[in-house]
């Protein structure tokens, strides 16, 4: 009877046992059901998977956005698959974004969620829902900004992302909404940006402008001989799905060349990302020329839904390096033809000077620094100093 007892003893411990380590082995996690919703949808599941005590809260990364979710419950432990996410219908022409955050004991966690705009089949009819209007953010002052002209059909809008727990921003553009594509795309680089996450190709609109503002490329352009080009390359954003899926918006992308985009483009998008390594702070500005002074006319292609999109003319690329501990800058630029053949191999040849870039397009880079640096960094062109 004792070797009984001591045996069902034994069973108990290591059934204990067990289950604490079945405990221990939870990483805590957060899933919303969908991470991108319609602007009629109003509410859906989140689901938590934790051996530890959780509180929720929201914020909203887009400046001056009042409060439009509401969750139950906001505090909690271990894991629940019933908390609910409520937010009100978006009835406005523009998409939005909410941060949820949960904090648990050992770590936070960030999951963001989009809703997309009200569609307005006929813009006509509201001479208020003009595309300047409707998607403008605030110009900022940062480093890697070009100057912004804020003329008809032009809009500024950044986005921003979470690494390690901070809000940074992801990137910038200057969005032409008339010709459907973005006139150039600004980011800063660093390692913190680059992870394991792979390409999430999560085709989509951008949240931020109306859908009839933007390219429908779900099946690319549809056209032999044109890819969907990022003017943001995905690998640049490989800290976590999240920032890497905001490189999939349609108005990151571009008709480009395939033989260009597989090409000296993807050869150069390669360096870029090597470039980091060598400075503290890398600033990238990727874009595209849809007139140049040869070929002055817009040409168009048509996007899924048979609406026009501008074909690049040319691209260009201008690089930033910073160095903290000399407080100095170092610039080059690049300028491509749109069209085959591209060449074979980068080289120091194909360098130039970020004034030329600027005589090209009319665009004034790093607009936010000051002239007598702008003069100095805009007018050498070192390659030796890059590769």
């Amino acid at each position: 009877m004792q070797h009984i007892k001591k045996t069902l003893l034994l069973l108990l411990v290591a059934v204990s046992i067990l289950s604490c380590k079945k405990d221990d082995l939870i990483v805590s996690s957060v899933k919303l059901d969908k991470e991108s919703v319609e602007h009629d949808n109003v509410a859906q599941f989140i689901t938590i998977k934790s051996a530890e005590k959780w509180t929720i809260s929201i914020v909203y990364p887009e400046a001056g956005t009042a409060s439009w979710c509401s969750v139950s419950p906001t505090e909690g432990e271990g894991s629940r698959s019933d908390i609910v996410l409520t937010y009100t219908e978006n009835n406005s022409y523009v998409g939005r974004t909410a941060e949820i955050i949960v904090t648990f004991p050992s770590k936070t966690v960030h999951v963001f969620l989009t809703q997309s705009g009200i569609y307005n089949p006929n813009p006509e009819d509201n001479p208020d829902a003009t595309p300047s209007t409707l998607v403008s953010d605030t110009y900022q002052k940062w480093t890697e900004l070009p100057a912004y002209d804020s003329k008809s059909g032009l809009a500024f809008i950044y986005h921003n992302t979470s690494i390690k727990n901070i809000i940074v921003r992801n990137y910038s553009m200057c969005y032409d909404t008339l010709n459907r594509i973005a006139r150039w795309v600004a980011y800063p680089l660093t390692s913190d940006y680059i992870g394991s996450e792979g390409r999430t190709d999560a085709w989509g609109y951008n949240p931020k402008i109306p859908a009839r503002c933007q390219p429908h490329l779900f099946r690319s352009f549809g056209v032999y001989g044109y890819d969907r080009g990022h003017q943001l390359p995905s690998a640049d954003r490989t800290v976590d799905k999240t920032t890497n899926t905001a490189t999939f918006y349609y108005t990151n992308m571009t008709a480009q060349n395939s033989t260009l985009n597989a090409g000296v483009w993807g050869e150069l998008e390669g360096k870029v990302r090597n470039w980091r390594s060598s400075c503290d702070t890398l600033y990238v500005i990727t874009g595209p020329a849809i007139t140049t002074a040869e070929s002055p006319t817009i040409e168009y292609i048509k996007d899924n839904s048979g609406r026009n999109v501008a074909i690049p003319k040319a691209y260009f690329k201008v690089v930033l390096k910073y160095t903290k501990s000399t407080d100095t800058y170092n610039a080059i630029g690049f300028w491509f033809l749109n069209g085959a053949p591209s060449p074979n191999y980068l080289t120091t040849k194909d360098a130039c000077t970020v004034r030329e870039i600027e005589n090209k397009t009319g665009i004034d880079f790093f607009a936010n620094l000051s002239k007598e640096v702008q003069d100095k960094i805009e007018t050498e062109c070192k390659p030796g100093e890059w590769w």
